[in-house]
């Protein structure tokens, strides 16, 4: 009789330890499936985080408005004036005012208008006083852009009234020297650009200006170009 007892008794147990194993079992795989379940919503709702802070960033960026001030420092020329054949010269100075205006994320369009001049010094304006040739240029530039990180790449169209000017202070009826004589010409063609950001505010550029068709000259297609090393300074006045 006692060892049925003690038989029953073990049998007992065994059922115990298997059940007590079998309520582990089931903790632990309930606990893996919340986890993944977390996981799970986690990838999920990622997605929307990422797409609402697009949208933040995307309101915040849109609508700016910033003043485009910079100083196209170092400029290229080649100009072909009415019977002069063709003028190539790099020099100095000028100046550019314009606007930015954001109407996408990292999309802009920029107006812009420019003076520049192949002045022979980079700090100061002195005049030779002898015989010598001047080119400057008076543009008017609409470019859309593109903005990505700290590069903003540009494309659009330009109207500029481009001069080559013979200068000589000292002549008079009487100097064998060649009577000074300035000749413009008024161009549209294509404007080119890429900037780089320095700073929140300063930027370092360079702009291909190829023109093509010359409105008050004969032939009325004819290349000339602008290349401008320009430093840029923007102020945002509307966020």
């Amino acid at each position: 009789m006692s060892l049925e007892i003690i038989s029953y008794f073990k049998t007992i147990m065994k059922l115990r330890f298997i059940t007590v194993l079998l309520l582990l079992i089931g903790i632990n795989s309930n606990e893996l499936s919340a986890n993944q379940y977390g996981k799970q919503e986690s990838l999920l709702t990622t997605p929307n985080e990422t797409e609402c802070k697009a949208r933040v960033e995307q309101d915040s960026t849109k609508g700016q408005i910033l003043i485009h001030l910079s100083f196209p420092y170092i400029n290229n020329f080649h100009f072909s004036p009415d019977n002069e054949g063709t003028k190539n010269n790099t020099g100095f100075m000028g100046y550019s005012v314009g606007l930015d205006y954001f109407y996408k994320v990292n999309r802009y369009v920029n107006f812009s208008f420019s003076q520049i001049q192949d002045f022979y010094l980079p700090i100061a304006f002195v005049d030779k006083g002898d015989e010598y040739e001047l080119m400057s240029s008076y543009i008017f530039n609409l470019t859309n852009n593109y903005q990505v990180n700290r590069f903003s790449v540009g494309y659009g169209i330009v109207f500029s009234k481009n001069s080559w000017e013979l200068r000589n202070r000292s002549w008079d009826e009487n100097s064998p020297t060649r009577k000074p004589v300035k000749k413009d010409n008024n161009t549209f063609g294509l404007s080119f650009s890429t900037y780089y950001q320095l700073t929140q505010s300063f930027h370092l550029g360079l702009i291909y200006r190829p023109t093509f068709l010359r409105v008050n000259s004969d032939p009325m297609f004819k290349y000339e170009h602008t290349i401008s090393i320009d430093i840029a300074w923007k102020i945002r006045i509307k966020k």
